[in-house]
C-alpha cells in the first residue's frame, strides 16, 4: 500500500500537479504486466508445472482438485491442433503466442507442439500466461495470473472459451 499513499501524496491537484499524478498512475499501470514466472516451461520436457498455492491457476495434468481442469480434445493431427489453437488464441481478446517449440518424445518417435500465450486485459494491462502441450489427441494446458492471489476465475473461463472454439 505505500504506492498508494505515494499516488494521493503526489496527486493533490489542489497544488497544480496533475503531471505528476498522471506519470505515476501509468507508472503503476505498467507494473500491471510484471514478467514472466520462472515456472513457466515444461518440466522434464514432458509436462507441465503444478500450480501454486493461489486459486489464480489451473492445470490438466495434475491431481489438485482445486486448481484441476480438463484437458482440451481435438480431432486431427498434432499441426492441425497447432494452427487452430493459434488462430483461436490470436483471435481472444489481448491474446498472443509468445514462444513456440517442438518437443521430440522419448521411445515413440513422435514430436508435440508446446505453446507458451500472454493474455492481457483490456482496461488494467494485467497479463495471464498459458501453457499448451500438444500431445496425441489432447492438449495438456496450464493458466495462471502472473499478479495476484486470485483470478475471479478468468483463467478457468478462458480455457473453457477455448475448449468450446476448438469444438467447432
Amino acid at each position: 500500500m505505500k504506492w498508494l499513499s505515494i499516488l494521493l501524496k503526489h496527486c493533490n491537484f489542489r497544488k497544480n500537479q496533475p503531471r505528476t499524478c498522471i506519470i505515476l498512475m501509468i507508472a503503476l499501470l505498467a507494473a500491471c504486466t510484471g514478467t514472466p514466472p520462472d515456472s513457466l516451461g515444461l518440466v522434464n520436457s514432458l509436462n507441465l508445472a503444478n500450480c501454486p498455492a493461489k486459486p489464480n491457476c489451473v492445470v490438466s495434468n495434475d491431481d489438485d482438485k482445486a486448481h484441476y481442469i480438463e484437458a482440451l480434445n481435438y480431432a486431427g493431427d498434432t499441426k492441425s491442433a497447432r494452427n487452430k489453437l493459434v488462430h483461436i488464441i490470436s483471435s481472444m481478446d489481448g491474446g498472443t503466442v509468445t514462444f513456440e517449440s517442438s518437443v521430440p518424445q522419448q521411445n515413440t518417435g513422435e514430436s508435440f507442439i508446446y505453446l507458451r500465450a500472454e493474455f492481457q486485459s483490456k482496461w488494467f494491462k494485467f497479463v495471464d500466461d498459458a501453457e499448451f502441450l500438444i500431445e496425441k489427441e489432447k492438449i495438456q494446458v496450464r493458466a495462471a495470473a502472473r499478479l495476484g492471489h486470485s483470478d475471479f476465475g478468468v483463467n478457468r473461463k478462458r480455457l473453457e472459451s477455448i475448449r468450446q472454439a476448438l469444438k467447432n
